[in-house]
Parts: structure tokens; sequence; C-alpha cells
């Protein structure tokens, strides 16, 4: 349950920091905008009620994405994440889900996630994945450096560095 809530912590950072980059930098939405209809735009009282509405559509579409979506979000914003870091955050993400979803045994839309990763000879087909303190404290300092990793590119692409 511990590798649950730290990856549900880490997730809830990432949305964190899409809707503050989407809140600053309206254009990285343009791939993403939401379905804002006709009557959003009429009952908005202003232009920035109507973009806050479209950013929690959008934050609330990307909590149920993936992790390699979220990735894409920060790439197409101009924020870039190094290869192996990604990789791991994409086990990560897909270790949740199999823990979650399959008593943690290993299937064959993990091993197809983890196919373009380094990991992809890692795991085979029926392995368990077991939640141990060694898996835990493991994927905790990955999930730090990337923590790192995109606070300091967000500082530096939108040049917050006074403010980091």
């Amino acid at each position: 349950m511990s590798y649950i809530y730290l990856y549900t912590l880490f997730d809830e950072y990432l949305l964190k920091l899409i809707e503050f980059i989407s809140k600053i930098d309206m254009r990285t939405m343009i791939k993403y905008i939401p379905n804002i209809s006709i009557k959003d735009v009429i009952e908005a009282q202003n232009r920035n009620e109507l973009i806050g509405k479209a950013v929690e559509q959008l934050v609330y579409k990307m909590g149920w994405n993936s992790m390699q979506d979220k990735i894409e979000f920060f790439e197409s914003c101009g924020i870039a994440l190094d290869d192996t870091l990604v990789d791991d955050l994409i086990l990560i993400g897909e270790k949740r889900n199999i823990i979650v979803h399959n008593q943690g045994v290993v299937n064959y839309d993990f091993i197809k996630k983890l196919s373009k990763t380094h990991h992809k000879d890692t795991y085979k087909v029926n392995d368990t994945i077991e939640t141990t303190v060694d898996l835990l404290k493991t994927d905790a300092s990955v999930m730090k450096k990337h923590v790192e990793e995109v606070h300091n590119a967000i500082c530096n692409k939108y040049s917050l560095l006074p403010f980091c």
C-alpha cells in the first residue's frame, strides 16, 4: 500500500506542474485543448474563469492518462527530460498499474508498454512484482530525481530562477 501511496503523491505533483505550466503558458494547451462547450463560454464571467475551466479539465484528463502521456506533455512544452529517467518513470507507472490491477503479476500489456524502454528485457510475462522496502526506496529515489529535474527545467524555461 505504501508503494501506491508514494506513486499517488508523485502523480499529484506532476498534475500540479501541468496545471502550473498551463496557467503561465497557454500555448502548452494547444495540443491538449479540453472540451470547452459553448455553454462554458457563455457562463464564464471573464477570460480567466474560462481559462481556469480549461486548465481544470486538462488536469482532470491528464490524471487518468499514463505516465508516458504526462512525460509527453512536458516534452511538448519544451521541457526535455533525461531518457534513462523517462524510461524509469514509465516502468514505475506500469509497476503501479500491475500491482493495482493484476496483483503484481506481469502481463503482456506491461511488457508491451516497456518495449521502447531500456527495461524491455527486465521482466517476462507471469513474473511477480513484489512491493518490498527495497523497491519502495529505489523507486522513491527515481521519483525524487525526476522532481528535481523537472523543477530545474521549469525554472530555467520560464525564467523563474529568482523564485526557485
